[in-house]
């Protein structure tokens, strides 16, 4: 019957040893260095600029970022003075409006209401 499995060989593989003796030999290296082509010095340069002109908008960009977080936070700071005014403002007027203050002040000049059923309005 044939087979078609592969057989095993049982040799032994030839391992080198240095020999004390002899040198080994050195494989010299040829490193030239190839000298850039035009094209790629101008590819370099123009890569160079944009990697520095990308820096500079990134500081520019940084920069305005935070003076218009400066100006946001000093508008709110506005606002909210403003809104604290204005509920001041808003207690004065109840205050002033009020009907037992507009019946003191009209017994200090002597005026009398005649019509007890006349109501402020406030909108």
């Amino acid at each position: 019957m044939a087979s078609n499995a592969a057989r095993k060989l049982n040799q032994p593989t030839p391992q080198l040893t240095p020999r004390p003796n002899q040198p080994t030999p050195q494989v010299k290296s040829h490193q030239h260095r190839l000298p850039f082509s035009p094209f790629e010095k101008i590819l370099m340069i123009f890569g160079a600029l944009v990697a520095f002109s990308m820096m500079i908008m990134v500081v520019t960009t940084q920069l305005s970022v935070v003076k218009q977080q400066h100006r946001l936070q000093n508008l709110q700071t506005q606002v909210a003075n403003v809104k604290q005014q204005n509920v001041g403002d808003q207690q004065e007027v109840t205050t002033l409006t009020s009907q037992a203050r507009l019946e003191q002040i009209a017994q200090k000049y002597g005026l009398t209401d005649a019509n007890s059923s006349v109501r402020n309005v406030n909108k």
